[in-house]
């Protein structure tokens, strides 16, 4: 007799499935917890565990409204344009979440909608390509957090954005000249 335990993760809010030779077993854990399973085993024996992923986001303590967005212990994020603002998801996490569907053929990797995503100064919703942090690499840029917004605060930091960029444009309109420091031209 042997007293197996399997420590169901975290993230594991689906639960845990565990059968021993095909029989399935009555598991009742939690996320963060383990699963007990006490007999008298035999050689030959097998325990197979299942541990469904599911889409989560986890937010800043003191800034929920700042989150990254995980697939089971993955943590995901997007390729984005350097020279553009990083886009923001107008709504909720739990919407962007909702609307994420996976893309075919490529594991862990899921397609978020335009109509959730916006960048600062565009009226055009941006569709960004979730995949896992691990397979981003080379000289790609990439982002990890995404802020989430309610239409008015949106509106409110387009408002602002516009603003900031028309005391640039009127301060380049008096420049006369101007210097970079580092830059040799």
């Amino acid at each position: 007799e042997l007293t197996l335990q399997i420590r169901c993760p975290r993230w594991a809010e689906q639960g845990l499935r565990i059968t021993v030779n095909g029989q399935a077993q009555l598991t009742h854990t939690q996320p963060g917890s383990y699963a007990t399973l006490k007999r008298t085993w035999q050689d030959g024996d097998t325990v197979e565990i299942s541990l469904p992923f599911s889409l989560r986001a986890e937010g800043f303590k003191d800034n929920p409204n700042r989150f990254a967005v995980l697939h089971g212990p993955l943590v995901l994020c997007a390729e984005v344009d350097p020279k553009k603002p990083i886009p923001a998801v107008v709504g909720t996490p739990q919407m962007l979440l909702a609307s994420l569907k996976p893309v075919a053929a490529r594991p862990n990797t899921f397609r978020a909608p335009a109509d959730l995503l916006r960048r600062l100064g565009e009226s055009e919703g941006v569709d960004l390509v979730l995949e896992p942090f691990y397979q981003m690499h080379g000289a790609r840029h990439y982002m990890v957090y995404i802020d989430a917004f309610t239409p008015e605060q949106w509106e409110a930091k387009q408002n602002e954005h516009a603003a900031q960029l028309a005391r640039e444009k009127e301060l380049l309109a008096r420049t006369v000249d101007r210097v970079q420091p580092g830059d040799e031209d």
